[in-house]
């Protein structure tokens, strides 16, 4: 079976995404970048993807993501470390 990967696309042009849109892009780079670092299983991995994408599908407003954001991080220990990016993105926003 051929190992198959999701793939983040970048941010081509800002002025039509949303917010919540250009955050994805944000969270959906470290994410990517810290799943590299670490040794899950393909499944974890596809889990924890989907899991970021379902927060962003189910809420429309940015603080909502951002908190739920950093609540899964919390949870997901292994994540823990990009609870500093995320808190210094959003604020900067």
């Amino acid at each position: 079976m051929a190992k198959r990967s999701i793939v983040w696309l970048p941010i081509s042009n800002i002025g039509h995404m949303t917010k919540p849109d250009i955050f994805l892009s944000f969270v959906s780079k470290k994410l990517e970048e810290k799943l590299q670092e670490l040794e899950l299983s393909e499944m974890e991995k596809l889990s924890i993807r989907i899991s970021i994408l379902d927060i962003f599908e189910q809420n429309y407003d940015l603080e909502q993501i951002y908190y739920e954001i950093l609540d899964y991080f919390e949870d997901y220990v292994l994540l823990a470390p990009l609870i500093s990016d995320v808190e210094k993105y959003y604020l900067s926003a």
